[in-house]
């Protein structure tokens, strides 16, 4: 290979990344163009501080990651955070509208490997934090605790009894202290009607992410995850989060949440940081730079 096909190769090469750069500056720069879609708060309860940070740590930058849920039909999957639960709402008719093919008859072989064949697919999803979803929750951790306790008491000393009593007495307990508040509640092809739908700004958010639907005939679909998951904190807040990763390292026990962040979602359904304060509330001020 000569000098000069090397070198032209080399420009190349630095052109697609340059433009590859460029494309995602314009895209982040349109997202953020004008007023903001919605505004929301959020805690540590729904934003978590990195396990792990880089050694460099005057260079490595700090994400926030998106704690999420869905609705459960059944409190054995109560609690579960993340996205493998199967939620009531994307019922067969939803999934149809969210353009899935769940129309061929499951009782044959044609039928059931059609469903094993189904792909994930992009769309966006409405985001409710501290709603109606996260109510409902608290009120199933709380009915089941108290059934558990009236069986326990209906049978003194059955040690299996009183432990079941136990762990939803501290399932209530997490509920209303550390589980997260954020669930998705909906999904759509169309984001500009599904935000005439919530037009609450402060608890609802229209973001981007992947429905899975069902494997089989008999399945519910389910929310895959959401496209943005983690959020770039800008150096203007860099020096708030410092600290406490260090103490989290250090095995940090203080009362949670620790901090309260605001963030914006814009033209494109990507999120934001654009403030954040110690403590479970922050103080309304003007939103920190957009970095």
């Amino acid at each position: 290979m000569t000098l000069r096909k090397s070198a032209w190769m080399l420009i190349g090469g630095l052109g697609i990344i340059a433009a590859t750069n460029a494309i995602a500056l314009l895209g982040v720069a349109y997202n953020r163009a004008g007023e903001p879609a919605s505004r929301v708060e959020l805690t540590e309860r729904e934003l978590i501080l990195p396990v792990e940070w880089g050694i460099a740590r005057e260079s490595s930058a700090i994400f926030l990651k998106l704690r999420w849920r869905v609705a459960c039909e059944r409190i054995e999957g109560y609690g579960g955070l993340g996205a493998y639960c199967a939620t009531p709402w994307l019922s067969r008719a939803k999934l149809a509208e969210l353009g899935f093919n769940v129309t061929p008859a499951a009782d044959t072989p044609q039928g059931e490997r059609h469903y094993e064949r189904l792909q994930s697919r992009e769309l966006y999803l409405v985001t409710e934090v501290n709603g109606a979803a996260y109510q409902a929750a608290l009120a199933q951790a709380r009915d089941w605790a108290e059934k558990e306790q009236a069986l326990a008491a209906l049978n003194p000393g059955n040690k299996e009894m009183a432990e079941r009593a136990r762990r939803a007495r501290d399932r209530v307990r997490e509920e209303e202290e550390s589980n997260s508040r954020l669930f998705v509640i909906d999904a759509g092809r169309d984001a500009d009607a599904l935000r005439a739908r919530y037009p609450d700004g402060t608890r609802y958010a229209i973001v981007r992410g992947r429905v899975q639907p069902p494997r089989t005939s008999k399945g519910q679909g389910y929310v895959e995850e959401l496209s943005i998951d983690r959020l770039y904190v800008p150096r203007p807040l860099r020096e708030l989060f410092v600290p406490l990763i260090d103490r989290v390292g250090r095995g940090d026990q203080s009362p949670r949440p620790r901090y309260t962040v605001l963030v914006a979602y814009g033209a494109r359904a990507e999120p934001w940081l654009i403030d954040a304060a110690l403590g479970s509330q922050r103080e309304t001020k003007t939103p920190q730079s957009k970095d």
